[in-house]
């Protein structure tokens, strides 16, 4: 099993991770997608690392490697733009969903995701 956290801090940009529970049988791939309203732009651009990567011909963002029991994500942090009309005291959010699949092995043993299963 796989659990999100999140977080917004003091500038309204969300703090993304994603744990394995201490006592998952299997490696698991993880991916994300973020909603958020046409007017509210979101920058994953300036803080993508290595791991984060963002789906070829999809809006899912990868993690490279399997998460094994215990593991937490490097954290994603989604930069929030301000729309120009927004006033004092505006709220939204941005929901992020999540997927994850036990790794598949190849037959020299390396894991992948197979995110058809």
């Amino acid at each position: 099993m796989v659990d999100l956290q999140e977080e917004v801090d003091d500038n309204n940009d969300k703090h993304i991770k994603l744990s394995s529970d201490v006592n998952s049988e299997f490696p698991a791939y993880v991916r994300i997608k973020l909603f958020s309203p046409d007017y509210i732009p979101i920058d994953l651009a300036s803080n993508l690392n290595s791991k984060w990567k963002p789906g070829e011909n999809d809006d899912w963002i990868y993690y490279d490697e399997a998460l094994g029991a215990g593991n937490i994500t490097n954290e994603l942090v989604a930069k929030i733009g301000f729309p120009e009309q927004a006033k004092e005291g505006d709220h939204f959010n941005i929901i992020v969903v999540y997927e994850y699949v036990p790794a598949q092995y190849d037959d020299n043993g390396n894991p992948y995701a197979n995110w058809n299963v």
